[in-house]
């Protein structure tokens, strides 16, 4: 079940009154990462990249709570598991935001990436209906392109999201040393600069240890 941040004890308390109400309160950084490691392991356990990656990331978030606290109205609430969603391609360039619920096994994890994709394949309406709940984190991949900055589109006016926005981008380098950029995007009044440091800290850990956190 979520819980309630105690906004009176939080170290946090005025940046979070002070970012809260902006028209656009989002802040991003895009990062580097190394993932030798990573790719080396996806090509020998012929799994898809893109997935391992989004699982791995999947997981760095449900263990660190930055990443699963979201506004409600002048609250903030805790979940305790977030899950991913995200934008996919079929055929003739259509476009749909797919979910699913996390787990923490890559091989089920896989499976309801799967199905949802399937289940998708027909759908004429852009999001799915887990996309729209608050304990979910945004997804997109640019498989083509070796990025240095995101910009996300975003309403500016009515209910207002406080989801993290994750992509990634193509990885590039050398094959002993392949690098990916991976854009984050966060609301200010929950996260700064710190938190980011933090998350791609252990991103990059999760990356290199693929062999052991994938189990494949």
């Amino acid at each position: 079940m979520p819980t309630y941040l105690d906004l009176d004890s939080w170290g946090r308390r005025a940046a979070f009154d002070f970012f809260k109400d902006f028209d656009s309160p989002f802040f991003g950084l895009t990062v580097e990462l190394d993932v030798t490691a990573l790719v080396t392991h996806c090509r020998a356990a012929d799994i898809p990249f893109g997935l391992a990656a989004k699982f791995l990331t999947m997981r760095v978030i449900n263990a660190y709570e930055p990443f699963r606290m979201r506004l409600e109205g002048d609250r903030v609430v805790i979940y305790d598991r977030v899950h991913p969603s995200s934008t996919e391609l079929f055929e003739d360039h259509k476009l749909l935001v797919v979910s699913h619920e996390h787990t923490d096994d890559f091989g089920e994890f896989s499976e309801r990436a799967k199905r949802a994709h399937e289940d998708a394949r027909e759908r004429t309406t852009f999001l799915d209906e887990a996309s729209m709940r608050p304990d979910t984190i945004h997804f997109s991949i640019v498989p083509w392109l070796t990025f240095t900055s995101v910009t996300h589109a975003r309403h500016l006016s009515g209910p207002k999201s406080s989801e993290p926005k994750i992509l990634f981008g193509r990885y590039h380098g050398p094959k002993t040393a392949l690098r990916m950029p991976v854009s984050v995007e966060c609301h200010h009044a929950l996260m700064d600069g710190l938190h980011m440091s933090h998350f791609f800290e252990r991103l990059q850990k999760r990356f290199d240890n693929a062999s052991l956190e994938l189990g494949t």
